[in-house]
């Protein structure tokens, strides 16, 4: 019996439409393998996590990019670590293909481990060009440290004087305390260590920068013939000056052209959401490799203005706080919460609060020494360095000083995922306000004209 006409197209048509889902899975499948070459052809991935913690940081590029022989990585792991530490050591590789690198598990392998000098997993030996040395891979800033050592065939020993009420190195428990910069220092490789200039003769000669960590008291004179000698050897210097009299350790700045005021900097109209007057924004930063990486404003506490006569010369200025800032002689009053502005005495925003000054080599100096003076400590502490652009500031600061120019950038933002997920969000008072009124009163404004809008239309239809 001959199929009925309308049968046959039915059946065409379900032909057609099979023919149909078949090409389009065979297209798909085949734009999978494309792009599955090309992935493997062309390494790549896309990082969406909040501190970039998948992507090698700028720092980290910079310092690969010197690598030019082959530079050995032993690596020792836990098992559970293996996967962690093999995706670090994957994408140093990737950026530079003089890195090679072997896992091992330090439990199969444990007298490789004691020849490596090794006792304890997530530890890894480094070497290049006949140089090695033992390294975390804890982290990628670990890891670079070692890598840097290798490099440079040695530390930076960043002394902290002491001995006048300065800030103590301590530990992470202590707010006040710079446990945090001397870890910060220790993953760029840089060793930090308390120096005592009341009880030997000079600075040491390892010495890289000598930090001045909010001296309560002022230098001996001393002290302060020893630290002239040294930048006028080439030195570096890094003052970091809370509000006080230091009158000493002031003449000692003004000769070397930074003016140092007597006073405190308070924005009572525009101050951080729950924070007090004396907290304070640096957002106008000015052309200068200390500064130029940032566009993230730090956040000073109880800060003092500090200047330099004129725009011309070694020193400069180069970070000012906002203008509706301004700086108080009456220290002792704003510390009390006595911030009322008078016009006829203080001093109106937006005001200097940094310098860095590069001095030139002359009669009877073997290099040109290094400055730089800040006029707050509160913002390295344990307690705010994580806060905004501080760490960048006080980083940033210690590398032009120690001419590790490749670690001056912005950094990733060092955050606890599991233990803190979300960003901190620092408001001024003024922008809590503005949220509150759209959170309050126009969004539920808007919803409302909306509504209203909308039962009038269909009262209409």
């Amino acid at each position: 019996m001959r199929q009925p006409a309308s049968g046959r197209s039915a059946s065409k048509r379900a032909s057609r439409h099979w023919l149909e889902l078949a090409a389009s899975v065979a297209l798909v499948l085949a734009i999978l393998v494309v792009v599955q070459v090309a992935a493997d052809r062309h390494g790549g991935r896309l990082d969406l996590t909040p501190s970039r913690r998948l992507s090698l940081s700028e720092p980290t590029r910079r310092i690969l990019a010197e690598i030019d022989q082959d530079l050995e990585i032993e690596a020792f792991y836990a098992r559970w670590q293996r996967e962690e530490v093999a995706d670090l050591l994957r994408r140093l590789a990737t950026a530079n293909r003089h890195v090679r690198y072997r896992l091992f598990d330090i439990d199969r392998y444990p007298e490789r481990a004691q020849a490596a000098g090794i006792r304890f997993p997530d530890r890894a030996r480094v070497t290049y060009r006949g140089v090695d040395t033992v390294v975390s891979t804890a982290s990628e800033e670990y890891l670079m440290g070692g890598i840097m050592r290798v490099l440079r065939g040695t530390t930076r020993t960043i002394y902290f004087l002491q001995g006048h009420g300065e800030r103590a190195l301590g530990g992470p428990g202590d707010p006040a305390g710079y446990w945090f910069v001397s870890e910060a220092l220790g993953k760029e490789n840089a060793t930090a260590l308390a120096l005592d200039l009341a009880t030997v003769a000079d600075v040491p000669a390892d010495a890289a920068a000598v930090v001045i960590a909010g001296p309560r008291r002022d230098l001996l004179p001393e002290e302060l013939d020893a630290l002239a000698a040294y930048i006028d050897r080439g030195g570096a210097v890094l003052a970091l000056l809370d509000p006080g009299p230091l009158p000493r350790l002031t003449s000692f700045l003004a000769a070397r052209g930074v003016l140092l005021a007597d006073d405190v900097i308070v924005d009572g109209d525009n101050r951080l959401l729950g924070a007090e007057p004396l907290v304070i924004r640096v957002v106008d930063y000015r052309m200068h490799p200390v500064t130029a990486p940032s566009d993230v404003p730090a956040i000073l506490v109880g800060a003092r203005t500090v200047d330099t006569p004129s725009a011309e010369g070694p020193v400069q200025s180069v970070a000012r706080t906002i203008a509706s800032s301004w700086a108080t002689p009456e220290i002792e009053a704003a510390k009390r919460g006595d911030v009322r502005r008078h016009e006829d005495r203080d001093r109106p925003g937006p005001l200097p609060v940094m310098v860095a000054a590069s001095f030139e080599a002359g009669a009877g100096k073997a290099g040109g020494g290094r400055l730089v003076v800040i006029g707050d400590s509160d913002f390295a502490a344990n307690g705010y360095i994580d806060l905004l652009g501080n760490r960048d500031l006080l980083l940033n600061s210690v590398s032009w000083l120690t001419d590790e120019d490749s670690l001056i950038t912005r950094r990733p933002r060092e955050l606890a995922e599991i233990a803190r997920p979300l960003s901190p969000l620092v408001l001024t008072e003024r922008q809590a306000r503005l949220l509150f009124l759209v959170v309050v009163a126009v969004l539920p404004g808007l919803v409302m004209l909306i509504g209203t809008a909308v039962v009038l239309a269909r009262r209409r239809g």
